[in-house]
């Protein structure tokens, strides 16, 4: 449904699901039609599929979503939230990145280690024991970061 150039999403018996508040919202979330991404006033969030927040509209972008962490950016910023916007790491890195091979061989829903770069420098941040640790294999870092799909 469309009003003031705002979308929402309406019931054929009428019953309003998604309030018509938003610039945007896809037709299905890229890993599940469990939730829907949503635009306003230039923000993205994630809302499920009868319009409840699962992440709030403040962020510039979202990228790489797997059921429990979502990368996400703000000022300019890269950080990881959880699908219940938890911070998982601050805002402070140049770039964010899982390693595809593992995200696909999950079915993208878990991933154990997080890449960042930081003042060019880059690390690998294991989610299970939380550790953050500076990455010199440079396979590895154009694994991740130079050759990445």
């Amino acid at each position: 449904m469309k009003r003031q150039d705002k979308v929402g999403v309406v019931m054929k018996d009428g019953e309003q699901l998604i309030p018509c508040e938003y610039d945007s919202i896809s037709s299905w979330w890229e890993y599940g039609p469990s939730a829907h991404y949503v635009v306003k006033d230039k923000k993205v969030g994630i809302i499920d599929y009868i319009g409840k927040v699962l992440l709030p509209t403040e962020y510039d972008s979202l990228d790489y979503v797997t059921k429990d962490v979502v990368i996400v950016t703000k000022d300019s910023k890269y950080g990881a939230v959880d699908i219940n916007n938890r911070l998982v790491l601050p805002f402070e890195y140049d770039d964010i990145r899982f390693d595809i091979e593992e995200w696909c061989a999950t079915g993208y829903e878990y991933i154990r280690y997080i890449y960042v770069r930081k003042d060019k420098r880059y690390y690998k941040y294991d989610r299970e024991t939380p550790v953050m640790e500076v990455m010199l294999q440079k396979s590895i870092i154009d694994k991740i970061f130079k050759n990445y799909l």
